[in-house]
């Protein structure tokens, strides 16, 4: 295995990632930061990709033995209610202890293709939370075939602690999410009822920060537009004032004026490419919007976070940008403010279904999301009609 445990590659690896990013890491920013040669990084890893593929291999064959050990020490048998207690504290574990890994996944799963040499790897890393998943709830006498979409929802609770930073707000979140979930699961009534007040204080922090008005062929829309083109077609990692300007067609110094930083410019790429999605779950051509649980199943699930022209979702556009955001210094709390918006017109889809006694509020709105994110990301890596055909049955559920 190309990185042994005794010297310093791994970890400075690791830093890299949390800080870069796994765009930020190649064999000159490594051997920069080790200060060492790159020639001996590239007699062992041959390129990037094999040494990116080899990290994603160390992973997951280290996820592999923590969820072994987790595993060991789970109770032969126990109750449903013990679930949410269980879930808290494996969330909390990952984001302290598996920063790196957290955001490498995340990263891989956004390039998807893109990163081939590391889907193999990602693969196992999805697994081994799927594999213990599923024990649990079966230990726990609860339907197993819900505990890939449960394992999902746990990766993109994972992503939230981890873009929180950790903080206090970020963890009663992130509690009130495992709850509602659980909750909706089982058929409870919430017990905490309405929007979570840190979700709600999370948005705030984008008070001043909303759409930008920008009158259609103006300069200002070009250059948007141009911005959204090139992530949702390439990603973030490439994104500058200058990529920008060429593909808007303007100049370099128009676009420095327009947009002073690159912050600015990837927030109106977020806000725009938002809208449209919005727009988009809006304009679902539905001319009866009271429709059976089946119904929304069948019709309205399948049209949520679709792809563009490009092939690449809207969904996995955003959490890219709130991923980056996340790594830019003064970004932090937008990036935060970013990840509540997630929901936002879903707590109005939800409540077309019209067989169930249930009103759903802005939290479901924004749980429901949170685990469509996560199912989604999966169905990337084991096959689409699998994933959807196990998110179906967790919807029910949870409708």
């Amino acid at each position: 295995m190309p990185f042994e445990s005794d010297d310093g590659i791994f970890e400075a690896s690791k830093e890299i990632i949390c800080r870069d990013g796994l765009s930020g890491l190649s064999l000159r920013s490594l051997s920069s930061r080790l200060n060492i040669s790159a020639s001996g990084l590239v007699y062992r890893f041959s390129s990037r990709d094999g040494l990116i593929g080899g990290l994603m291999d160390r992973f997951a064959g280290d996820m592999a033995s923590i969820w072994v050990d987790r595993l060991a020490v789970l109770p032969s048998s126990s109750s449903p209610a013990d679930l949410p207690a269980l879930s808290r504290a494996i969330l909390l574990d990952q984001a302290m202890r598996h920063e790196a890994e957290i955001r490498a996944l995340w990263e891989c799963e956004i390039a998807g293709a893109g990163l081939a040499s590391a889907q193999q790897a990602v693969s196992e890393l999805r697994s081994h939370a799927r594999s213990f998943w599923e024990t649990c709830f079966t230990r726990m006498g609860m339907e197993a075939g819900l505990a890939p979409a449960w394992a999902g929802s746990m990766h993109t609770l994972e992503r939230l602690l981890v873009v929180s930073g950790l903080s206090l707000e970020g963890r009663v979140w992130v509690d009130q999410a495992v709850a509602r979930l659980y909750e909706r699961l089982e058929g409870l009534s919430p017990s905490a009822p309405g929007d979570s007040v840190y979700r709600g204080m999370a948005e705030q922090g984008l008070e001043g920060f909303r759409d930008i008005e920008a009158e259609e062929g103006s300069t200002p829309s070009r250059i948007i537009v141009a911005a959204c083109e090139q992530i949702l077609s390439e990603g973030c990692a490439g994104l500058s004032h200058r990529s920008v300007a060429k593909r808007a067609g303007v100049s370099l110094s128009s676009t420095t004026h327009h947009f002073k930083t690159l912050n600015h410019i990837l927030l109106a790429a977020f806000w725009r490419i938002y809208s449209d999605a919005v727009q988009k779950a809006e304009a679902a051509q539905i001319v009866d919007q009271s429709l059976s649980t089946e119904a929304f199943i069948d019709r309205v699930f399948p049209r949520l976070g679709g792809e563009n022209c490009s092939g690449r979702s809207a969904s996995d556009a955003m959490e890219d940008i709130i991923l980056t955001a996340s790594r830019k210094p003064g970004m932090q709390k937008i990036a935060i403010a970013l990840f509540a918006l997630m929901g936002g017109t879903s707590e109005r889809i939800l409540n077309w279904v019209n067989d169930t006694d249930t009103v759903f509020d802005r939290f479901d709105g924004h749980v429901f999301r949170l685990v469509l994110s996560g199912t989604k990301a999966a169905s990337q890596l084991t096959g689409a009609g699998q994933i959807e055909e196990e998110t179906k049955a967790f919807l029910r559920a949870f409708l």
